[in-house]
């Protein structure tokens, strides 16, 4: 064994950037409680395959930037997303033409989380930038009702 090569990757190589760090600290909170969550839509989300953040941080040198907000259930995601998550992102130097992985994590009252939600969540992230995989999962929270807290974290390669 090599004693220079450490046993195990802990990536923080790509935290270096904790602009916001209560943002990332809900991000991080959000990903563990999306991996626990006990009732999910189905296997192929995030709640179901954490692994999908390391296979994304796996692979090569890469970057995080990362997003957390409240929005109300009426609102439309892509003004939510234009108005304020891309900003986040980008003054955290993401760049919509690098290639990324998106993680998107949905906080709200199981009457206002739905397939078609978790759907368009994705297909916005998708058409805005070069994000090649979205990977959305929710989480139930009984307190927030007409509310949705949305935690987006991306691993840009570069």
């Amino acid at each position: 064994m090599d004693a220079a090569k450490p046993e195990t990757d802990l990536y923080t190589h790509t935290l270096a950037n904790t602009s916001k760090p209560q943002e990332l600290l809900q991000v991080i909170l959000d990903v563990i409680r999306c991996t626990y969550e006990p009732e999910v839509f189905g296997s192929w989300s995030l709640n179901g395959n954490p692994s999908f953040i390391c296979d994304a941080l796996g692979d090569g040198p890469s970057k995080i930037t990362y997003s957390s907000s409240v929005m109300k259930v009426a609102d439309d995601f892509s003004c939510q997303y234009s108005q304020l998550i891309k900003p986040t992102l980008m003054d955290q130097g993401f760049s919509p033409a690098s290639k990324s992985t998106a993680f998107v994590i949905v906080s709200s009252h199981r009457d206002n989380l739905s397939l078609s939600l978790i759907d368009s969540l994705a297909k916005v992230l998708g058409s805005e930038t070069n994000v090649t995989n979205v990977h959305v999962g929710q989480c139930y929270d009984k307190t927030l009702t007409g509310v949705m807290k949305v935690s987006v974290m991306v691993v840009s390669k570069y």
